[in-house]
């Protein structure tokens, strides 16, 4: 790794010294992280049992529950399941040429959402208890490095830097020194946001919102709206399933992830457009078996109010019913010859993960027209 500048170490071992010292969380509230990465994971088979009894209760009777209910609790929870199990190993995924720090945020990022929408105290803590330990991760001087790196590695892992600040922040396991060592490469964000497209800008206006940093001139000056290939209004038939993810991608800026209820964003061009060509995407990808995307656009229709429509009753239909075996979903082992052990982590990671967003947006989001229940008079 190149040699850091004497500004960097001294702020760096500021760092270890302040976690050292069992100083408080960002807000001064909350439980303390970790001072080391060796905290026990709770057992899968004992959280999942919890939560699988608490589940009984917290739902009600079945006919409060909707359609498939029970099958959405046993695909979750044979999810969360692998969740527990995989490991983040930063350094051997960087020696992998695997960015860690995003991979990182895609966990806790899971165990987020899992958080968000549950209601059960049992599964609540199995969540924080396992995103403690993943912030235990956090607490290196190699994790903060980021100055040390050249620009494309730097590019490839500060939106993600800030994503886990922000996924601590919720869990109310950030220390303080985060935010100083966020800081010490601030002017360095700053430069590389310059080199990032529309969509990345609006990330980055977001989680600069989200941890009190000053706004630049070019995140300012976002438009209102949003470009991109959205507004290119290309027919069904001409969007790859590559371009899908682009789409796709509008209404989690638009909402928030699913976290806001309304939006400014989009227009009703733009809504009427996704809601004519999200159909036929989800129609792809249940031919070419992408679970990813298609679990990205049911999250869309949802948010769009379009989760009573055939396309997303059948892409819940087909989540649901081509879970493999071991919790994940998509067929990737074809590159564990590029990946090796570590397909896991850089991809079926992220299927999981946005699978279950759009199961748990559908089942316990309390979405008008969420495509889990029944429409009226049906």
């Amino acid at each position: 790794m190149p040699a850091m500048k004497l500004s960097r170490i001294i702020v760096l071992a500021a760092f270890l010294a302040f976690i050292g010292s069992g100083a408080g969380c960002g807000d001064g509230s909350g439980p303390e992280p970790p001072a080391t990465t060796d905290t026990a994971d709770p057992d899968p088979a004992t959280a999942n049992a919890e939560r699988a009894e608490a589940a009984a209760v917290v739902a009600g009777p079945p006919a409060e529950r909707p359609p498939r209910y029970d099958d959405f609790v046993r695909v979750r929870d044979r999810a969360v399941a692998w969740l527990d199990r995989l490991e983040i190993d930063l350094e051997a995924l960087e020696r992998h040429n695997i960015d860690g720090i995003k991979k990182l945020s895609e966990l806790l990022w899971a165990y987020q959402i899992l958080d968000r929408h549950t209601d059960d105290p049992a599964a609540r803590a199995a969540y924080r208890e396992r995103a403690r330990h993943l912030a235990g991760l956090t607490n290196t001087l190699e994790y903060h490095a980021l100055d040390s790196y050249d620009d494309q590695t730097f590019d490839a892992n500060s939106q993600s830097y800030l994503l886990v600040a922000s996924l601590l922040d919720h869990f109310k396991m950030r220390p303080r020194a985060y935010q100083q060592a966020i800081d010490s490469v601030k002017t360095r964000l700053d430069r590389s946001i310059m080199r990032r497209g529309e969509r990345q800008r609006r990330g980055f206006a977001d989680l600069y919102d989200r941890l009190g940093l000053e706004k630049t001139a070019v995140l300012l000056a976002l438009p209102d709206q949003m470009g991109g290939l959205i507004s290119r209004r290309l027919p069904a038939d001409q969007i790859s399933l590559i371009m899908g993810y682009d789409l796709a991608h509008a209404p989690f800026v638009a909402y928030d992830f699913g976290e806001r209820r309304t939006q400014t964003l989009l227009t009703q061009e733009d809504i009427a457009y996704l809601k004519d060509v999200f159909p036929a995407l989800i129609a792809e990808c249940i031919q070419q078996n992408y679970p990813d995307l298609m679990a990205e656009v049911l999250s869309g229709m949802i948010y769009l109010g379009e989760g009573q429509h055939p396309a997303a009753q059948r892409a819940l239909e087909w989540l649901l019913d081509h879970q493999n075996y071991n919790g994940t979903w998509g067929e990737y082992d074809l590159l564990r010859m590029k990946y090796g052990e570590y397909v896991d982590q850089q991809i079926y990671l992220h299927t999981v993960q946005v699978t279950l967003r759009a199961l748990l947006d559908a089942f316990e989001g309390e979405w008008p027209d969420s495509p889990a229940w029944p429409a009226a008079g049906s």
